[in-house]
């Protein structure tokens, strides 16, 4: 049976956290590799187009990724927080994803997504409130 799937992608100053995801939360597979932050906003694209392309002879849905700092979701771009990585705010993240890929991409900050996930997943399914 063919299944859905979605590259998940977290990008810290420290770390970029991957992984190929089912449509139902199911880990396919995951790796992680050093950000190189001090390198700036170009070695950050290239290292998440290798790790795109290694994807993409899968079924993929779509891209989601997280990221450390001040988000703005509606318009897929960083707008602030610690510059750690030279570049990386006013980054139009999601455009240049999507237009790369032609695949849908969404961009949120790291810690909405880890409390996303324990809402679906985690300690938080099936709860009216709860905090991270």
């Amino acid at each position: 049976m063919k299944q859905d799937k979605i590259i998940a992608i977290d990008i810290g100053g420290t770390n970029i956290k991957y992984a190929l995801v089912s449509s139902g939360g199911e880990i396919l597979s995951s790796g992680n590799l050093p950000t190189e932050a001090e390198k700036g906003i170009e070695t950050l694209l290239f290292k998440l187009d290798e790790l795109i392309q290694t994807y993409l002879s899968e079924e993929i849905l779509g891209l989601s990724v997280s990221a450390t700092g001040q988000i703005d979701s509606m318009q897929g771009k960083v707008v602030g927080g610690n510059p750690i990585i030279p570049g990386w705010i006013g980054c139009k993240l999601v455009k240049i994803l999507e237009e790369k890929y032609h695949l849908p991409c969404v961009l949120e900050n790291d810690v909405n997504c880890a409390a996303l996930g324990e809402a679906w997943l985690g300690a938080g399914k099936g709860k009216k409130i709860f905090c991270v």
